[in-house]
């Protein structure tokens, strides 16, 4: 189950065209069907494969434009980088638009979003249809009528992974699907569109882009939003494990000290990991429905590795951490009804997902630098998690699927921190359970016009779900200064739900 699972902690194949003239966005219809009122330009650029080959092979780039609705927007738009690697923005735009780009405009600028190299709706898409096909066939642990076991399972599916690097790394050079070309994208679609200066908004893997961006193209950038951090001179899966932990203690600890749901929900650190010993003797079979895709798995399995991670998985989302001890004690009694909802979502993200892209820049920017033996050993000491580390499902399997995605080793640059005096505001989320707030520190040691802001109480992606959050982004961008009025993180609760408290108010008080 770990691979369907993996990139949550998150190929159509065309042939290269010659590059003879210079890049011009090339307008394409509107395909979206978001109900409030936008004015867009969709189009496609066509850039450079490989930036040292000037008269090389190119690739096509999806880019929207959101024009801000007043219709007097500053000269410098704001440039929105998704996270994954591999994410892509726009297979969920009409989803995404309302919370996450909306009050963006606020800014007073307009808004570029676009799908990275090898994502989603820019070709190549480095997707492996095939393999979430196999994910898709394995989720009740049977394979034309006969049951298979969690191994088997596994199996299958690292094999369909595996596969589809082979297939990849046949048809593409991976090793050119990395952040320092898609940073060089970025300056391409500033240039292309006429923009002297743009300001970038980036979450999660995004902010890695943007890092990159600033340490590449600095004169092109007047400001940078880093929203839950992963910054180069971190290695997320020898991190993991640790930051997987934090966050759980996190959540334990936010119960244990409010009185409203340690009453109601006592224990809950031994109930979790009680409940995960027990869904791995006896699994749970349940109805999940992708919330994208409409499709149905009437037979589901749901052992205690996969309620662990979805867990964490579910700790990404602000909105869901207060009702986490509920969920979290209606497990432990079979009472799987809200959780199939929630599992539903989550097999839904694989459908905007370039598994592809993942994979190269994981394997050429992070796992080339990693022993197989170290990346193996990495959850040792945690014994609570440390099933999730082990070959075959854990991190353990990394180097072997790296080894069928072709993509080399980076350059050592892309190890190191980014120095950078580009007016920067970075943020991160208290429970965060991937980009843990000491990433965004470490970044911020190296960015000398930065301030840091944490959100209490907040998992990933801050920006996209908190209004306070939403608010001082606006107003950094707009001054591009670091001197901001943070008084809103005052009026930020956690308030768990189904607890004994009238109302369900908890007693926890705003943070100072």
């Amino acid at each position: 189950m770990w691979f369907r699972l993996l990139l949550l902690s998150l190929l159509l194949s065309i042939s290269f065209t010659h590059h003879a003239q210079a890049v011009s966005f090339v307008e394409i219809e509107c395909d979206y069907s978001i109900a409030q009122r936008v004015t867009m330009d969709c189009g496609q650029l066509e850039v450079l494969l490989d930036y040292a080959k000037p008269d090389g092979d190119t690739i096509i780039l999806s880019v929207v434009i959101l024009r801000q609705p007043d219709g007097n927007p500053e000269p410098d738009p704001i440039i929105y980088l998704e996270g994954g690697p591999g994410g892509s923005i726009l297979k969920r735009l009409d989803s995404a638009y309302r919370s996450r780009f909306l009050p963006l405009f606020s800014a007073n600028r307009d808004i570029i979003i676009f799908d990275q190299r090898g994502v989603g709706l820019s070709e190549p898409a480095l997707d492996c249809p095939a393999y979430n096909t196999i994910l898709n066939d394995t989720y009740d642990h049977n394979i034309n009528g006969v049951a298979i076991s969690n191994e088997q399972s596994d199996t299958l599916i690292l094999n369909a992974l595996k596969a589809c690097g082979e297939r990849l790394s046949d048809e593409y050079d991976l090793s050119l699907f990395n952040s320092a070309n898609s940073a060089r994208d970025i300056d391409t679609i500033r240039e292309a569109l006429g923009y002297e200066q743009i300001n970038l908004w980036g979450i999660s893997y995004g902010t890695r882009l943007a890092l990159t961006a600033m340490r590449d193209n600095p004169d092109a950038i007047r400001s940078v939003v880093l929203d839950s951090v992963y910054p180069p001179n971190s290695n997320l899966f020898m991190e993991v494990p640790t930051t997987r932990q934090r966050a759980l203690d996190e959540l334990f600890a936010a119960c244990l000290d409010n009185t409203a749901c340690n009453t109601t929900y006592p224990s809950l650190e031994a109930v979790f990991y009680a409940t995960v010993q027990l869904l791995n003797e006896f699994p749970l079979e349940m109805t999940i429905i992708n919330t994208i895709t409409g499709n149905i798995y009437s037979d589901a399995v749901i052992d205690g590795d996969d309620f662990l991670m979805m867990t964490l998985t579910l700790m990404y989302q602000s909105n869901v951490i207060p009702i986490l001890p509920q969920l979290i004690y209606q497990m432990h009694t079979r009472d799987y009804g809200l959780f199939a909802i929630f599992a539903g979502g989550i097999y839904a993200q694989q459908e905007t997902l370039s598994i592809g892209k993942y994979y190269a820049v994981q394997c050429h920017e992070e796992v080339s630098f990693i022993e197989r033996n170290i990346l193996e050993q990495s959850y040792l000491g945690l014994p609570e998690l440390e099933r999730l580390g082990s070959t075959g499902y854990g991190v353990g399997a990394m180097h072997d699927v790296c080894e069928s995605f072709e993509a080399g080793k980076a350059d050592a640059l892309e190890d190191l921190a980014v120095i950078s005096d580009i007016p920067t505001l970075v943020l991160s989320g208290e429970f965060d359970p991937i980009t843990p707030p000491s990433w965004a520190q470490r970044a911020l040691e190296t960015l000398s016009n930065g301030v840091y802001i944490e959100f209490p109480y907040q998992g990933h992606g801050v920006t996209a779900s908190n209004d306070c959050a939403r608010d001082l982004m606006n107003a950094f961008i707009q001054a591009s200064e670091t001197d901001l009025d943070t008084r809103c993180i005052q009026n930020i609760q956690l308030n768990f739900r189904g607890t004994t408290m009238p109302d369900n108010q908890s007693d926890t008080a705003p943070m100072l």
